[in-house]
C-alpha cells in the first residue's frame, strides 16, 4: 500500500513538472516570435563638412487588417534613440514621409507601409555618433504578418544652397538592412 501511495505522489509530480516545462517553452516561443532584432551598418565615412550617413527603414503590413508595432533603435552605448525621422531635406533633394518615432507605437494600416528617414552628419544637425546601430520590431498585435527591411547610404555632398538640389551627390555606400531575413513575421 506504501508503495502505491509513493509511485502515485512520484507520478502526479512528473506529470506537475511536465506540464509546467510545457506552459513556459511554449509561451517564450511564442513571446520571440513577434519580435525581430536586427543589426544596422554605422561605420562608415560620417563628418560634420563633407560626408553624410542616411538610414532608410519600412514596415509593410502584409496583412488584410491593421497591425500596432513599435520599433526600437539603439546607439553604439545602448542607449536608446529616440529622434523622430525626417519628413524632409529638400537640401540633398530627398523628401520623404518618415510615419513614426522609435521607441513609440504606431498602427499600421491593412496592406500598408510605414517609412523611416535618418540623415546624421554633414547638414543634417544630428552627429554621427548618434547613428543607430541596431534595433528591434515589437509587434502589440496578436494576429498578422509584418515584412520589414532598410538601408544605409553615405554620401559625399556639396551643398551649393538650402533651396537646391547639392551638385555634387555622390553615393558611396549603399548597404541593406535585412530584417528577418526578409521573410514575414
Amino acid at each position: 500500500m506504501k508503495k502505491k501511495s509513493i509511485f502515485q505522489r512520484l507520478s502526479l509530480f512528473a506529470i506537475l513538472a511536465a506540464s509546467i516545462l510545457t506552459i513556459s517553452t511554449t509561451s517564450a516561443t511564442a513571446e520571440a516570435s513577434r519580435v525581430v532584432y536586427f543589426t544596422i551598418q554605422n561605420n562608415g565615412v560620417c563628418n560634420s563638412t563633407t560626408f553624410g550617413s542616411e538610414l532608410y527603414l519600412h514596415i509593410n503590413n502584409v496583412s488584410d487588417t491593421p497591425n500596432n508595432v513599435t520599433l526600437y533603435l539603439y546607439k553604439k552605448d545602448g542607449t536608446a534613440f529616440s529622434l523622430p525621422g525626417s519628413n524632409n531635406y529638400a537640401a540633398i533633394g530627398i523628401v520623404t514621409d518618415s510615419g513614426f518615432i522609435p521607441g513609440t507605437s504606431v498602427t499600421i494600416q491593412a496592406n500598408s507601409t510605414i517609412q523611416y528617414f535618418g540623415w546624421f552628419g554633414q547638414e543634417s544637425k544630428v552627429a554621427c555618433s548618434e547613428r543607430p546601430t541596431h534595433g528591434k520590431i515589437v509587434v502589440n498585435s496578436n494576429s498578422g504578418h509584418l515584412m520589414a527591411g532598410g538601408n544605409v547610404q553615405g554620401r559625399k555632398l556639396i551643398v551649393t544652397s538650402s533651396s537646391t538640389p547639392p551638385s555634387t551627390n555622390t553615393l558611396f555606400q549603399d548597404t541593406p538592412i535585412i530584417i528577418n531575413e526578409g521573410k514575414p513575421f
